[in-house]
């Protein structure tokens, strides 16, 4: 009787099913689920194609969009950028094991000089990647230095004019698309990202009540 019981209870142990790491948040889950039940993300054949590693998968675990970055930047009026900046320097350390810290990097960019010269560095090494793995799309890190310090000094302007300062995601926008082909280049297996992910969801709530309280004050007349 107790060898059938201890039988048994191997054959339930073998029979759990054996769990694993969500590529998105690293959260425990189980062999094939196709949505994380702690970061909500889906990871099915759209997400995770073959090819792509597990360690790759949780350093970048998809391609945002291009137009997915301009809207939340503009929804958190130019706040997501400094994710942005963070995000690469994250995901570029990691997968090329550079001796960075992303954390202080980004706090960095509030620094004078030192803060533009990080941005400047950030854009040339993404340009310079891309261009050793022949990505045809290319740009000019100065440039799109000068252009972004330009656009953010218009959030500066008097009111309602500030309200160009939502094109400071521009020229980022180029970098950003020359960083998806440098990716999808070193891995082909990655994704494009179809949907927005919970958090940025949330973000586009928030930015959106935000934005119609702004605009109110702007065009509707006290």
């Amino acid at each position: 009787m107790r060898s059938r019981s201890a039988s048994n209870g191997m054959d339930q142990n073998e029979n759990q099913p054996v769990i694993e790491k969500c590529p998105f948040c690293s959260e425990k889950i189980a062999p094939g689920m196709t949505k994380c039940t702690h970061c909500g993300e889906e990871f099915g054949a759209h997400s995770i194609k073959p090819g792509l590693s597990k360690e790759v998968a949780q350093i970048i675990p998809d391609l945002q969009p291009a137009w997915h970055f301009a809207v939340l930047s503009a929804a958190t009026l130019g706040l997501y950028e400094i994710y942005w900046f963070y995000r690469n320097w994250r995901q570029l350390g990691a997968y090329k094991e550079l001796d960075i810290l992303p954390g202080w990097r980004t706090a960095g960019l509030f620094v004078p000089i030192y803060g533009q010269y990080l941005a400047y560095d950030l854009f040339r090494n993404i340009r310079d990647l891309a261009k050793a793995l022949g990505v045809d799309k290319s740009y000019s890190p100065g440039l799109i230095l000068f252009g972004w310090l330009t656009l953010i000094a218009l959030w500066f302007l008097p009111h309602p004019l500030w309200f160009f300062g939502l094109l400071s995601v521009w020229p980022l926008v180029a970098v950003h698309k020359v960083l998806n082909s440098y990716w999808q280049k070193t891995q082909p297996g990655l994704a494009e990202k179809l949907e927005f992910a919970r958090e940025e969801k949330f973000l586009l709530l928030l930015g959106g009540i935000l934005l119609f309280f702004v605009f109110s004050k702007v065009f509707v007349p006290e």
